[in-house]
């Protein structure tokens, strides 16, 4: 699942970068890659906020503060003695409540931007390798070929170079969507025509017409609006 998860997105970023954020990095030798970010580039939220862990066993839940760290694509939480922890097992969770904000995860995080109580529209922000020179050897936890467009930092994460370079990363964010069985999907007009049989001359002609942009937040956000006020 995956690496057919990767391959989904390699294409996507093959695709559009215009949206990108891009951070490029001086590498010394042996350098952590973290030590590059501000807080506020690792975190989805300022702060840590009071959430709740909401396990598929529905008789189990856990609350603490929370916030999402995009570098690393993990949820983390600060334990009474002030330590950093990040969730593990994540397959036994159902969601993750944070304020008003919704997570699902599915090899990595995803937060909901709406539903129509039978399909989610998801959001996933990422960072990427996007460019580097004159780097030779680095240890990371997988074995992805290092190139444009080639990995998740979350793979990479805090490895360390052996040479001296630049690095570039890419920030990004596309959108899936999530039937009632956590089948998630790319946005896409067949996919999203196949999530909603019933409504596919609908949604052709409003694509055909108002050509939306599916890694544009607004866009996204005005298509699934239009698929419900065709539900009603």
């Amino acid at each position: 699942m995956k690496s057919n998860y990767l391959l989904i997105v390699f294409y996507l970023f093959s695709v559009q970068i215009s949206s990108a954020q891009l951070k490029k990095i001086k590498i010394e030798t042996a350098t952590i890659i973290s030590r590059h970010f501000s807080s506020a580039e690792i975190y989805l939220f300022p702060d840590f906020q009071y959430g709740t862990v909401y396990f598929k066993n529905l008789s189990k839940k856990g609350s603490s503060l929370i916030n999402y760290n995009q570098l690393l694509d993990e949820m983390q939480f600060i334990i009474p003695n002030g330590d950093t922890l990040s969730l593990s097992n994540e397959e036994t969770i159902s969601y993750i409540a944070i304020n008003k904000d919704t997570f699902f995860y599915n090899n990595g995080y995803f937060k909901q931007l709406a539903s129509t109580g039978q399909v989610k529209l998801l959001q996933k922000q990422i960072w990427m390798v996007f460019n580097q020179s004159h780097q030779k050897g680095y240890k990371t936890t997988s074995d992805i070929n290092q190139s444009s467009y080639s990995a998740f930092v979350k793979h990479i994460e805090d490895f360390e170079l052996n040479a001296d370079g630049e690095l570039e990363l890419m920030k990004e964010t596309i959108y899936f969507i999530a039937d009632k069985t956590n089948a998630f999907q790319p946005l896409n007009r067949k996919n999203l025509v196949n999530a909603f049989p019933s409504y596919r001359s609908g949604i052709e002609q409003y694509m055909n017409e108002n050509k939306p942009d599916l890694l544009a937040r607004e866009d996204v956000i005005r298509l699934f609006d239009f698929i419900k006020e065709q539900q009603r």
